[in-house]
């Protein structure tokens, strides 16, 4: 043990602990983590296996990532949407195809998507109207919820 080591409280993790924690929080694997760090893979196995602080210091580093993660996720909802409504209110041909696909997402199970061109006649392709048949239904379910 190194007077580093010694100075150190029991339940404190080293740098080169803190530095596997963090190596695999982010995915990576116990054999690159030891080669990163000069030490062998039965080390880092040590530290996973046998010290509850490498433990919770691992588990809390992961639960920070997914919270970024999930946040960051977040953020890029409102362009994502943004750019949905773009492509929809452009009126091309492949606007319907990103209207019918967020109402898919948006789980609008009740509705017969399977069954485009019904209106139009031209099977594969969307209407106004089987736009105005879809929308329509989701008001129907809607108003049903309601009451």
């Amino acid at each position: 043990m190194t007077k580093h080591d010694e100075s150190r409280r029991p339940d404190e993790l080293s740098p080169q602990q803190i530095i596997a924690a963090e190596n695999l929080a982010t995915g990576v694997t116990v054999t690159a983590t030891a080669e990163r760090l000069g030490v062998s893979r039965q080390t880092v196995s040590g530290w996973l296996n046998n010290s509850p602080e490498f433990r919770v210091q691992l588990n809390r580093l992961r639960r920070d990532l997914w919270t970024e993660s999930r946040d960051r996720l977040r953020s890029l909802l409102p362009p994502a949407l943004a750019a949905v409504d773009a492509k929809i209110m452009a009126h091309d041909a492949d606007s319907w195809k990103a209207a019918i696909e967020l109402l898919k997402m948006a789980k609008v199970a009740e509705v017969d998507l399977s069954r485009p061109g019904v209106r139009s006649g031209i099977a594969g392709e969307w209407s106004i109207e089987d736009a105005d048949e879809v929308i329509a239904a989701m008001q129907d379910k809607e108003e049903a919820e309601r009451w």
